[in-house]
């Protein structure tokens, strides 16, 4: 009984012992973005008030103009999908390529983003430029792909210059003028994969994700968001206000209750 226990007691001690070096190593994993400072506010626009795109853009642009005035505040950008919270995975062609059927067709997450989405969120911009206030629903459509986009379907040439047609609404191509760094977007435990993004003047949607950076700790600002929001509609429902630390804790969360888990068992 005795050899029984203590063999139990090691098998579990090895066990706790290499799932928190995995985890160690998983908490190690650069997400592609800065969670410190930084501040998730997410709004759902009601669609029958907000059911023409220049509404949505005028109201987007008029809470980032509120909300980039308030104390300590870096930057701020909006994108209609956020990593580790939501997806928006759509279908693109490359022009000049053979045609593929449309169910065959490799597949992007998406993102539509104002020009300091990058910024706030702290995704290192890898060559060309990211997109500016002039990327509005009058100019040329452009887009900006990650790294991984551009080593697999771009691998000897250079992407920037080439267009791209993103399957959402009717055809149209993007001219790419950007690559930007990979984000992980389901979790540091999984593979990056494709992403795209396209101005939200030129594709607003009704689903805003607004990151806001600060210059310290962002719990002053958590009470200003609100009012920010009010001003612009006094209406207007507020969604979730969170801490993109606390967002980013939350995607290991399985991890680490398992290794605490094995931990105890062993312990005991």
């Amino acid at each position: 009984l005795v050899v029984i226990e203590v063999t139990f007691a090691l098998v579990l001690l090895g066990g706790a012992g290499l799932l928190a070096r995995s985890f160690m190593q998983l908490a190690h994993v650069d997400p592609g973005f800065i969670p410190e400072n930084a501040t998730l506010l997410r709004l759902s626009l009601p669609q029958k008030k907000y059911a023409k795109p220049e509404q949505q853009t005028a109201f987007a642009d008029g809470l980032l103009e509120r909300v980039k005035n308030l104390p300590g505040v870096h930057a701020a950008g909006i994108t209609h999908s956020m990593p580790l919270v939501s997806d928006y995975v759509l279908g693109f062609n490359i022009e000049g390529r053979p045609a593929i059927a449309p169910s065959d067709l490799p597949s992007t997450n998406y993102y539509a983003v104002t020009p300091d989405y990058f910024r706030a969120m702290g995704i290192r911009l890898v060559r060309g430029r990211v997109f500016a206030p002039q990327d509005d629903a009058r100019a040329p459509r452009v887009a900006i792909i990650n790294e991984t986009m551009a080593r697999q379907f771009f691998p000897n040439e250079d992407p920037i210059g080439k267009r791209i047609n993103i399957t959402n609404g009717p055809d149209t191509w993007r001219e790419i003028v950007g690559i930007v760094g990979d984000i992980k977007q389901y979790g540091p435990d999984k593979a990056t994969s494709a992403q795209s993004y396209e101005p939200f003047a030129q594709v607003p949607f009704t689903s805003l994700n607004v990151v806001i950076r600060t210059k310290g700790s962002s719990a002053a600002l958590l009470g200003a968001l609100r009012p920010a929001v009010y001003a612009v509609d006094k209406d207007q429902p507020v969604g979730i206000i969170r801490p993109l630390e606390e967002i980013m804790a939350e995607s290991i969360a399985r991890q680490r209750f398992a290794m605490l888990l094995l931990t105890v068992f062993s312990g005991v």
